[in-house]
């Protein structure tokens, strides 16, 4: 059931997220950046990547998350990870995003894509 209701997720993020600079999918040959979400924190503040490189956001705590980004031109949102989850951004757009969790509102990285 947990593993439907995250392909549900990911394929309504896909059609919603498609024009706008994220897609969540696998990788398509750019760099990967692995993301650890532990102590209600992501592993870094800021970072910097490539268009077309992949975010791997792991929730390394014993209790959700919920990665999401209101971007400039629409949304990301990888629903509820649990302990162990893994959800793949694909970044398709230049610019820079803030991602935040909306379980812990201080939790954030930003993003900026060259």
């Amino acid at each position: 059931m947990v593993l439907t209701k995250h392909v549900i997720v990911a394929s309504m993020a896909v059609a919603a997220l498609g024009a706008i600079g994220f897609a969540v999918e696998a990788a398509t040959g750019g760099a990967i950046h692995e993301i650890i979400q532990k102590r209600r924190s992501f592993g870094a503040s800021t970072l910097s990547v490539k268009m077309g490189d992949s975010l791997i956001f792991v929730n390394g705590d014993p209790y959700a998350h919920n990665v999401y980004s209101v971007a400039p031109r629409g949304w990301l949102d990888l629903g509820i990870q649990e302990e162990g989850d893994r959800g793949t951004v694909v970044l398709n757009a230049r610019g820079t995003f803030d991602i935040r969790c909306r379980i812990h509102p201080k939790m954030r990285v930003m993003v900026t894509v060259e």
